[in-house]
């Protein structure tokens, strides 16, 4: 059975490298970034996957989805994903955003749709995802939750 769980300070570095083997950002991932973040991981500690959010009141910044590659093609990005959409949700979240260079076919599969960058709210657009950490390239997407 696959169960997410809230990230704990002892994950931080399990987490970095998980996000790092799948050439996503770490740059600004500091153990207080982690009481938004869910992790699956196997009875030795290994982590198999991840995701987060930044909250900014009901919107938040959809971050750091990666798994690990002897559990793709398993489903897991798509729990991942739902477990985030309900965490934010119980947290009074409405509309989530991201930013991707590789998934935007996995996310628009999900229900997010591309938008231009002048459509970001401030608080996101602040993010150091959004100012220096992703590339301008990277779709920019929405969903409302």
């Amino acid at each position: 059975m696959i169960a997410f769980r809230a990230a704990r300070a002892h994950d931080l570095e399990r987490l970095v490298a998980l996000l790092q083997d799948n050439a996503l950002p770490t740059a600004d991932l500091a153990a207080e970034k982690l009481r938004h973040f869910l992790v699956y991981a196997g009875e030795s500690g290994d982590l198999h996957a991840c995701i987060g959010i930044e909250r900014f009141e009901a919107i938040a910044l959809l971050r750091s989805l990666a798994v690990a590659s002897a559990h793709r093609s398993k489903g897991v990005g798509r729990l991942a994903l739902c477990a985030i959409e309900a965490h934010a949700s119980a947290l009074g979240v409405k509309r989530l955003y991201l930013l991707t260079t590789t998934a935007a076919t996995f996310f628009e599969r999900h229900g997010y749709r591309p938008i231009t960058r002048d459509c970001t709210p401030d608080a996101v657009r602040r993010t150091d995802e959004f100012t220096s950490l992703c590339p301008a390239s990277a779709t920019l997407m929405t969903k409302d939750i």
